[in-house]
């Protein structure tokens, strides 16, 4: 799914690269903020993540960020996302898990002709990690954990209407983080891996 999504951004026009940014002349920096919708995949092992998370699933993530073009090639990406995702389980009587993470990045970008590519690192600190009944009744709580990894992220620009640009991207992001043992031991936790769209606008 990944490697077709790759290529269909490899087959756009290449005349919508950038918002037709031209090869001479002394450039302007330009800036951008927007909205991305990434629905992930996070594979990883049984309670790698947290305590109570069930391995393997799928995660809504949604985000906002903000971009810097420093020059035709060179640019700076910053965002910050949601992850949260609600698990039905059972034991004995019906219960949910609510686990909820926010994710803070910083990344370096390549502009190109036929798509950018980002690189960087990232934050995820959790901020909520509760156990609840079916009626909703909170039952307790989980220390959920914090991951820390690296970003790689292709996307490309496709100007709509002035300075409007819809932006797809997929991305890949491992994660490290306490084990849960109590003794601060950093180990692998799972790697994410995303494929969705984004809406910016380009001052």
């Amino acid at each position: 799914m990944i490697l077709s999504f790759v290529a269909v951004l490899m087959t756009l026009p290449l005349a919508a690269q950038n918002g037709g940014l031209s090869e001479s002349g002394k450039f302007k920096p330009r800036f951008s903020v927007g909205f991305d919708f990434t629905p992930e995949w996070c594979l990883s092992q049984k309670g790698s993540i947290d305590d109570s998370d069930p391995g393997n699933r799928f995660y809504p993530t949604f985000g906002v960020n903000f971009q810097a073009q420093l020059s035709r090639r060179d640019g700076v990406e910053v965002g910050v996302y949601y992850r949260g995702i609600s698990q039905q389980l059972r034991e004995r009587h019906d219960f949910v898990w609510r686990n909820r993470s926010v994710s803070a990045r910083l990344l370096y970008r390549f502009y190109s002709r036929i798509f950018d590519v980002s690189a960087g690192f990232n934050a995820d600190f959790n901020i909520s990690s509760q156990k609840q009944s079916g009626g909703g009744a909170i039952i307790a709580y989980d220390d959920g954990r914090n991951l820390y990894g690296f970003v790689l992220r292709f996307s490309k620009d496709i100007p709509l209407y002035r300075g409007l640009i819809l932006q797809p991207e997929i991305h890949v992001n491992p994660c490290i983080g306490d084990d849960g043992s109590g003794h601060d031991k950093i180990t692998y936790r799972g790697t994410f891996l995303g494929c969705g769209v984004g809406l910016k606008y380009r001052f």
